[in-house]
């Protein structure tokens, strides 16, 4: 199994960008957004520009609702846990 990574704000420019770099170095990648359904957006956005390998690690590929209102970041630092290393294009 390859190592996931979590990039924040997966639906941003910049995020793609490095997601499309993740996926194509044989990472696993796991995104947060302002809501879950977003995924299929962002896939639809990447699959063009990926190679076939790169193209199925997107099976594994989805967003996670981050509450930028809250506090409460109790799901992100679940989500965190279950990733190798966390990386934000923002931070």
């Amino acid at each position: 199994m390859a190592d996931r990574v979590l990039v924040t704000g997966a639906t941003g420019f910049i995020a793609q960008h490095c997601i499309m770099q993740l996926l194509e170095a044989g990472y696993d990648v796991r995104g947060t957004a302002r809501s879950e359904s977003r995924t299929a957006e962002v896939v639809a956005i990447l699959t063009p520009h990926l190679s076939d390998d790169a193209q199925k690690r997107l099976d594994t590929f989805n967003v996670v609702a981050a509450d930028l209102t809250s506090d409460d970041r109790s799901e992100e630092r679940r989500v965190g846990k279950e990733c190798r290393s966390r990386w934000s294009p923002y931070h």
